[in-house]
């Protein structure tokens, strides 16, 4: 499938020169210099399971879902790659095994594929980045396998913690937190209600405030 026409290029306009997270503070310059700043719709894919994989991004702001099979496995943040763990596999042919839909208008650093291989082999730092990258998303697919089987008060409690920095954006809703979960919004919505009575969360307008994270912590054990 061509996704290319749900991508805007930003007209005029380069990939910011400050980075979206600290942790890309010593690699930004390298990274632009060689990217382009791609402007994504709400609800557009960036690509889908089966395109072939000929570019490597950073989301610069905004989220997107990582999905596959229509089941949610991610939302990806600024500062977080995308495409890079196919590079090292050594077949010219790769493609997506998921697909990746921008949440809201978000905006990426698109690199070729080639151009990303050449920097994570000719510099240690943008290799390391990227290492590390793969590394915390395989850590945490790992960690929902292993508590899909809890209760869903307990998968809830697992999200609000591994994604605490989402919830400080209006863009993540309840469907999405039931998607990443396995269950309704209305099991969320009851759920965090609950949470909100025990004073273990709170609210500022639409936004989750974490109180209580050493009760969300044991009901993860």
């Amino acid at each position: 499938m061509n996704t290319q026409s749900t991508l805007v290029l930003a007209q005029g306009s380069n990939p910011p020169k400050k980075p979206p997270t600290d942790e890309l503070s010593q690699i930004w310059k390298s990274l632009i210099k060689l990217g382009t700043k791609v402007v994504l719709e709400r609800k557009s894919n960036l690509f889908v399971a089966g395109d072939q994989n000929k570019h490597v991004y950073i989301v610069i702001s905004g989220y997107l879902m990582l999905t596959k099979n229509n089941t949610l496995l991610d939302i990806v943040e600024p500062g977080q790659s995308l495409g890079a763990a196919l590079l090292n596999s050594g077949n010219s042919k790769q493609t997506y095994p998921v697909s990746a839909k921008a949440i809201d208008q978000s905006e990426v650093l698109q690199l070729s594929a080639e151009v990303a291989f050449d920097l994570m082999n000719s510099d240690h730092s943008v290799n390391e980045y990227f290492i590390r990258q793969f590394k915390e998303r395989m850590s945490y697919l790992q960690l929902c396998r292993s508590i899909e089987n809890l209760p869903v008060t307990n998968r809830i409690a697992f999200f609000l913690l591994q994604k605490k920095s989402l919830l400080k954006s209006t863009t993540i809703t309840r469907k999405m937190i039931a998607q990443a979960v396995n269950t309704t919004p209305e099991t969320v919505i009851r759920t965090l209600a609950i949470f909100e009575k025990q004073k273990i969360i709170a609210y500022a307008g639409r936004k989750i405030i974490l109180i209580d994270s050493n009760h969300l912590e044991n009901l993860c054990l």
